[in-house]
């Protein structure tokens, strides 16, 4: 898998509008995140930090501590988009109110699982701060009848709406049912 180096560096495909990131010379990866949503928008190309390094060290360390069967270009793609979301994305609100309360919350658990009346999803957690999550969403997510939310849709959320997943079940059986 690839891994960030000092060649990396961000900016914005302005033929998608949107956040990218270049590892190569010709491979470069679009993230979902918009123009609009973002606070830290590199108006130039912005080299990779050491600290934008180590935060994708620490949490693909902490994805291969659990037992997953996604693909390296799978993680590859949910860290590149985690490290977007916490280093470029704007602020977002918690919205417990739109999440099933867990019987069983999180605790220190790098992928949950959010629910609501119409469905459910797993998150991948990379940031708690007192209580709350920031996580990206690993599917797109019905929240009521006429509202829904993306892959790789950054949400803000107390733990106590996360369920664990369980090491011992697929994220991809999970993300199916």
């Amino acid at each position: 898998m690839l891994t960030p180096d000092v060649s990396w560096y961000w900016y914005v495909d302005e033929q998608r509008n949107c956040l990218s990131i270049a590892l190569s010379e010709t491979l470069h990866f679009a993230t979902p995140y918009q123009v609009k949503q973002l606070i830290d928008i590199p108006r130039r190309p912005c080299p990779i930090t050491l600290e934008q390094m180590a935060f994708f060290h620490e949490l693909h360390q902490a994805i291969l501590s659990v037992n997953v069967s996604y693909s390296d270009a799978e993680i590859l793609q949910m860290l590149l988009n985690a490290m977007a979301a916490m280093f470029f994305h704007k602020h977002v609100a918690q919205k417990n109110w739109l999440y099933h309360e867990a019987e069983e919350p999180v605790q220190g658990d790098v992928f949950g699982l959010i629910s609501t009346d119409h469905g459910q999803t797993t998150c991948l957690i990379f940031a708690v701060e007192g209580g709350s999550a920031k996580a990206i969403t690993l599917d797109s997510l019905h929240l009521t009848d006429d509202k829904s939310i993306d892959t790789f849709s950054l949400i803000r959320v107390s733990t106590h709406r996360l369920s664990p997943v369980s090491t011992q079940v697929s994220l991809r059986q999970l993300r199916r049912a």
